[in-house]
């Protein structure tokens, strides 16, 4: 098992993403969209993955389908009848809610993309239920 790429998030659409103990009552979620399409000279699928801040699954999947794969793809891949390999909302990590305010700020996104293994022991815990 390994991990190919990770990304601190810390604007997205307009709005800071922070972590906090407690819950945020608000309508906007944290989505997490995976698009997948073919580009016909190649041998493969290609990917473009993407956060979006919305409402709702719809409002986050077009506004992926906005951004991504506007040229240059012959046909976008479909799993299972769906223009969209997954559409997640991310609500919570580890025990922290994700929280989001409104901010004029630009993003300083900067991508972790390499190859990282995770070693076998940490797969073992995670699986018995215990930190490494």
């Amino acid at each position: 098992m390994h991990i190919d790429s990770w990304l601190e998030l810390d604007i997205v659409d307009g709005w800071k993403i922070e972590l906090a103990k407690r819950s945020a009552a608000q309508k906007e979620k944290l989505f997490f969209v995976n698009l997948g399409a073919y580009n016909g000279s190649d041998f493969t699928e290609l990917h473009a993955v993407s956060f979006h801040v919305a409402d709702a699954a719809p409002q986050a999947k077009a506004a992926a389908l906005a951004r991504n794969f506007t040229a240059g793809v012959s046909e976008p891949h479909k799993d299972d009848l769906l223009d969209i390999d997954d559409c997640l909302a991310i609500e919570s990590v580890g025990g922290w809610h994700v929280t989001m305010a409104r901010t004029n700020a630009v993003s300083a996104q900067k991508p972790s993309n390499r190859y990282q293994a995770i070693p076998k022991p940490v797969i073992a815990a995670w699986l018995a239920g215990k930190s490494p």
